[in-house]
């Protein structure tokens, strides 16, 4: 117990007395000392800053996914970024990795759509020389027709219409279709790329595989084939190439892709082809079917 002193009379009194016993003066026991401060034990709010404080931030990652993805060719490495950036649990914003796979998924299906639109486009753009041959066939027998019987009728010009009928004649066979079959043969395919012109007009049998229907252009209603042969004998099919023109005439069947073909033609030269995914240009021997027996589908 502790002695204080009365305000009153000045004597002192136990700090427990409510009023002094001397004097009956009431004793103020409301002057206690005030608490002592506890000190912050909140250690994440003391020591948090500015600098630590990144939630409002997107991550390095989720920008290097979105540049990724805006560049086109490096897309497919925005995606993965971003889907890296969003996995992850750091407190940082998204918003540049979700920015980034939109991105990323438009040209995924941009891509996607422009192989679709290829496939279904020709794979071969024929050179300037498929317009001269697009000519139907019956057409040049026409046309034949009507030299020979001009060159019936002028003697006079029969040494000048020699060169034309010889012509004309490789054009469109007059003999029957055995004594046509018994004249082709077969000619070695390097040779036919190496020194086409001395082979041009030079009858020529094939078994090959129609590999792509290939539809002419604009008011060209005619078909070209892309064929290959198989000199392995594995059914590949994936060897020489050639580009066929169809000059059949009694014959009417139809020509699909995948059939397995016995060609009878004549060599016309080298065509140039273009393929349509790489870009990169090819000669291939091209020739002129007059007799194809479908021997396989």
């Amino acid at each position: 117990m502790a002695l204080i002193t009365c305000p009153e009379c000045g004597k002192e009194i136990s700090d427990k007395a409510t009023t002094c016993p001397n004097c009956g003066a009431p004793v103020n026991t409301t002057n206690t000392p005030d608490p002592v401060p506890q000190p912050n034990t909140n250690y994440s709010e003391k020591y948090r800053s500015p600098q630590n404080d990144k939630s409002g931030k997107n991550s390095k990652l989720g920008i290097t996914a979105l540049v990724l993805s805006i560049i086109g060719c490096t897309f497919i490495f925005g995606i993965i970024c971003a889907i890296i950036d969003l996995t992850k649990k750091d407190g940082r914003k998204k918003t540049c990795s979700i920015i980034a796979l939109c991105v990323g998924a438009f040209w995924l299906i941009m891509v996607i759509v422009a192989n679709l639109s290829n496939k279904s486009t020709s794979q071969v753009t024929v050179s300037e020389s498929i317009v001269e041959e697009s000519v139907p066939a019956q057409t040049l027998i026409a046309e034949t027709d009507s030299e020979i019987e001009s060159q019936v009728t002028s003697e006079v010009e029969t040494e000048i219409e020699t060169e034309t009928e010889s012509e004309t004649v490789s054009t469109t066979p007059t003999e029957s279709k055995d004594e046509f079959i018994a004249s082709c043969q077969q000619i070695p395919y390097k040779d036919l790329l190496r020194n086409p012109d001395d082979y041009i007009g030079q009858r020529i049998v094939i078994t090959a595989k129609v590999q792509q229907v290939v539809q002419g252009a604009w008011l060209d209603n005619n078909e070209y084939y892309r064929v290959q042969t198989d000199n392995d004998g594995y059914d590949w099919y994936m060897d020489d190439e050639y580009f066929m023109y169809d000059y059949r005439v009694d014959d009417n069947t139809k020509i699909l892709q995948d059939d397995i073909l016995k060609i009878y033609a004549e060599f016309s030269g080298v065509e140039t082809i273009t393929r349509a995914l790489t870009g990169t240009k090819d000669e291939v021997p091209s020739i002129k079917a007059y007799y194809i027996d479908l021997i396989g589908e």
